[in-house]
């Protein structure tokens, strides 16, 4: 009987001494049972909020947009406003007139013009931010040689995600080589 209690006290000295340690170590470093053992307040020095997070996105957002400007991939500010839509589609920008064929087959044989790229860039940048679903239903009305730009000047996770959504055969003959 003596034996037991003994042995009773000795685990619950060594269960109580067990458990303020890990208390103890717990408090002091980030997360020791996921094994993050960063101090608590260097964790706290190296997060971020998400405004800052934003304005650092933003930044980094115009200093790439600076550059191709500079480089003259995009254009000014003043030739964006005479610049169209180049395949025609979007009534909001563009006239449609009768020969809206010849004006999508005029975009697509220009296709290096720092307009169509600039367009490209941006239309693929607002699709990436849309529902890959909705995305999706948008691109497969393009013609199959600009909706192949536009997903491939994608990001490459996000364009997967499009052509998932798309038909088969859509998506077949957006990534097909020529």
């Amino acid at each position: 009987m003596k034996a037991a209690i003994l042995y009773g006290l000795v685990f619950i000295t060594v269960f109580v001494n067990v458990t303020g340690v890990l208390i103890y170590f717990n408090t002091l470093y980030k997360n020791i049972f996921k094994f993050d053992f960063r101090l608590e307040d260097e964790f706290q020095k190296n997060s971020i909020s998400a405004a800052e997070l934003d304005t650092i996105k933003a930044d980094y957002r115009q200093k790439i947009i600076d550059s191709l400007t500079t480089a003259g991939i995009i254009p000014t500010d003043e030739e964006e406003e005479d610049q169209q839509e180049p395949n025609g589609k979007n009534g909001a920008h563009s006239k449609k007139t009768k020969n809206g064929k010849k004006k999508e087959k005029e975009a697509e044989t220009d296709k290096k013009s720092p307009k169509y790229l600039n367009w490209i860039a941006k239309t693929a940048l607002l699709y990436e931010a849309m529902d890959p679903a909705q995305a999706a239903k948008i691109i497969e009305k393009y013609s199959d040689d600009i909706a192949k730009d536009i997903i491939y000047a994608m990001n490459k996770k996000k364009a997967a995600k499009i052509l998932a959504e798309l038909t088969p055969d859509v998506a077949s003959r957006i990534t097909r080589a020529k």
